[in-house]
């Protein structure tokens, strides 16, 4: 038997039992136990990544006793945003930004927890409004209205009315612009909110 002949039966033999080779189709993505390293379908017609959505919705983590807000847009471009935020005041000292009073209307900053922007614009300048996503609550702890919105002054100490916020998350006009500019874009974006 020459060298040939003893590569070309098992090659054959291939070729015969995997119809589907020529598509570069397989039932799993790494078809010889290669573990990490390319994607395994970037040059078959059967690439799952092809079908993915390019836009996506964006994802915004708000954290509460950082006041930051960082953003994905789950596009092809990868961008990411960030901002500073505040959120809730101190006519109870010592609640503006703390999570430990989100209990509290009128008072405490948004509850945690997954908020849907709807789309919906309020009276409040920059506002959009803020829809509460499952398993929470729709008013948690009987609180509602909540948005994101620009003011005077964010940051400010918030002892005395009239309140920045009540509960809504705020920013400065500029920074404000920028995230509706992000969730505009991408209707159906969330904003988790964390400790």
């Amino acid at each position: 038997m020459n060298i040939a002949s003893a590569f070309a039966a098992p090659l054959l033999l291939v070729v015969l039992c995997q119809p589907e080779i020529a598509a570069a189709r397989y039932v799993q993505s790494d078809p010889i136990g290669l573990t990490g390293g390319i994607n395994t379908y970037t040059y078959g017609d059967g690439n799952p990544l092809s079908y993915v959505d390019p836009q996506g919705l964006a994802t915004c983590v708000y954290s509460v006793g950082t006041g930051r807000m960082d953003c994905m847009r789950n596009g092809s471009e990868k961008f990411t945003w960030s901002g500073s935020f505040a959120s809730g005041n101190n006519s109870v000292a010592g609640c503006k930004n703390n999570a430990s009073c989100e209990s509290m209307p009128n008072v405490g900053p948004i509850p945690r927890g997954c908020w849907l922007w709807n789309g919906g614009a309020t009276s409040k300048p920059g506002g959009r409004t803020l829809v509460a996503l499952p398993p929470q609550s729709s008013t948690p702890f009987g609180r509602d209205l909540f948005r994101t919105h620009s003011c005077l002054n964010p940051f400010g100490p918030s002892t005395a009315s009239p309140y920045c916020s009540e509960g809504c998350v705020t920013g400065t006009s500029s920074t404000v612009f920028d995230l509706n500019d992000l969730i505009d874009s991408e209707p159906g974006s969330v904003m988790c909110v964390v400790d």
